[in-house]
């Protein structure tokens, strides 16, 4: 069977998102990065991490506020 979709592998998942919720609630400390500014390979960044923490809180589905006031 061709698996098509990201959804069918078991973890670690290739090219996904860690899984930030289960590190913190096991006691690791997380960052969130970015390694481009505004390069000719992405020439959309401008180096602003907050940008990079809007995106992490996102992705990572931070809903809980305490969950957002501790990414903060």
């Amino acid at each position: 069977m061709l698996c098509t979709g990201m959804n069918h592998y078991s973890y670690p998942k290739r090219r996904g998102l860690t899984r930030v919720k289960e590190l913190l609630n096991n006691g690791n400390n997380v960052a969130f990065a970015q390694d481009s500014i505004a390069d000719y390979w992405y020439p959309l960044d401008n180096g602003n991490m907050m940008n990079i923490l809007d995106n992490g809180i996102h992705l990572a589905h931070y809903t809980h506020i305490d969950e957002i006031n501790k990414a903060l």
